[in-house]
């Protein structure tokens, strides 16, 4: 746990209390300040009490007494309305921070590489600190990936931070902490949340607010948004980067060859883990932010681009049995994140629905993509929608939960005359049968274990 002794003595209001909050109140009341909390969940308000947390309701609140508000950052504080707690703290022109602003202010000494993006931050993160932990070097890595900030251990100057940031999160913090930061791609996600496009894409941009003065921007150019934030940011330390085109001083893979500059680095398309232009583009700004910020040889950054494991749930390979492979990409919550695991296999068996987000109903940028699709297993909330939307174009099968779509879709795949993939790529959210993302991965995992052992696949 990160200790930040500099607030000792002052006193915090901390609202939230999932994972980070809770992570939060307690970081904050071992390092000697004064915290109450609260959460509209009575259960977790419950856990909070078990740790020794001080339970005040909003309503009873001195807000003149306090240094801030730690707000939990799936809490609106902006758009679509403020949170009541948020908007009593700016009528009282309190901060309202994350916990990722005490980690920043707690551990200036150490080297921080932050991530940010619609899509493959969490892979990005995870790559980068694999390959400095494979170089023997110490790093830690969290934030909005797994480990919440003040859960982290402190490294005090020797090792590197390397933290995922939501847009969220860099809407409530401000301490400009970090050597590297990365800016990966930008599409409709959250948007509710932002007051629309240009209010995500503000937000996102906000991780160069966070820069220190000599730090680098790794910004991803390879659409025509992101390609105008390039030139909106761009510095004498900024670095572009691409999964499929050359950059002129970039780092970039390009036929298939990683390269810096016009320096060839490595073919990265026999990597099983990290396959596709998007995955290429992770590799690009992993590279670049590791050479950027240590003098580690090529050759060993590479040896851990070879030896990464891959992430739970980003098209993860879960089984292979007969003719079939089951690939369980849970993450994969936007249509865009989906096709990037449909564009990487062919006879697809395909497992679509739960809760839709922005941009569901737009299905043309999956019409090239047809023809490695044989069939549509809808499940969830989104299931008669996408139907409506995807039946022109392929058969689908209203299977309701993804046990029956899995049984389904099994079935369907055996009968397939060669190989085939049963894909998990939802293409929505998880909330409307799931408790997360990693809930339904796990679900599915534990589908397929059965019917693997069990000799059915």
């Amino acid at each position: 746990m990160i200790p930040v002794p500099h607030i000792y003595g002052e006193s915090f209001y901390v609202f939230g209390l999932g994972k980070s909050g809770l992570s939060a109140a307690v970081a904050l009341k071992r390092s000697g300040a004064k915290i109450t909390a609260w959460d509209d969940k009575a259960e977790n308000r419950a856990k909070g009490t078990e740790l020794g947390i001080e339970m005040e309701s909003p309503e009873a609140v001195n807000w003149k007494e306090k240094s801030a508000l730690v707000l939990s950052p799936g809490i609106p504080h902006t758009f679509p309305i403020p949170h009541p707690v948020a908007q009593m703290a700016k009528d009282h022109k309190v901060p309202i921070f994350c916990d990722v602003e005490f980690l920043f202010q707690a551990q200036k000494m150490s080297p921080i590489i932050g991530i940010t993006g619609t899509n493959g931050k969490s892979t990005t993160t995870a790559l980068i600190a694999h390959i400095l932990k494979t170089a023997h070097q110490k790093a830690q890595e969290g934030g909005n990936l797994g480990i919440p900030a003040l859960d982290l251990a402190p490294l005090d100057g020797v090792g590197t931070y390397v933290i995922e940031l939501s847009s969220y999160q860099l809407e409530l913090t401000k301490t400009p902490a970090l050597d590297v930061a990365i800016f990966l791609n930008i599409s409709k996600n959250h948007l509710e949340r932002h007051g629309g496009l240009e209010g995500y894409v503000a937000a996102k941009e906000k991780i160069f607010h966070l820069v220190k003065p000599k730090g680098f921007k790794i910004i991803g150019v390879d659409s025509p948004l992101m390609q105008k934030v390039y030139t909106e940011n761009k510095s004498a330390h900024t670095i572009p980067i691409s999964g499929f085109q050359e950059v002129k001083n970039g780092v970039y893979c390009y036929k298939g060859v990683l390269m810096d500059g016009s320096r060839e680095i490595m073919d990265v398309t026999s990597l099983p883990t990290l396959r596709g232009t998007h995955n290429y583009q992770n590799i690009a700004a992993a590279y670049a932010a590791v050479t950027r910020l240590t003098d580690l040889d090529p050759t060993v950054i590479c040896q851990g681009i070879r030896t990464y494991p891959g992430l739970a749930h980003r098209q993860e390979l879960v089984g292979h049995v007969k003719n079939i492979l089951f690939v369980n990409d849970s993450k994969a919550t936007t249509l865009e994140a989906a096709l990037k695991s449909i564009d990487q296999y062919e006879n697809i068996f395909w497992i679509v629905g739960g809760q839709a987000k922005e941009g569901w109903e737009d299905v043309s940028a999956l019409l090239p993509s047809l023809s490695r699709i044989q069939k549509v297993f809808l499940i969830g909330e989104a299931a008669k929608g996408y139907e409506k939307v995807l039946s022109p174009h392929l058969p689908c099968i209203q299977s309701g939960t993804l046990e029956k779509a899995v049984e389904l879709a099994t079935k369907e795949a055996e009968k397939f005359p060669g190989n085939s993939v049963v894909l998990l790529a939802p293409a929505c959210a998880s909330w409307d049968q799931f408790t997360s993302f990693e809930h339904r991965g796990n679900t599915f995992k534990s589908l397929v274990q059965k019917l693997l052992t069990s000799g059915v696949a």
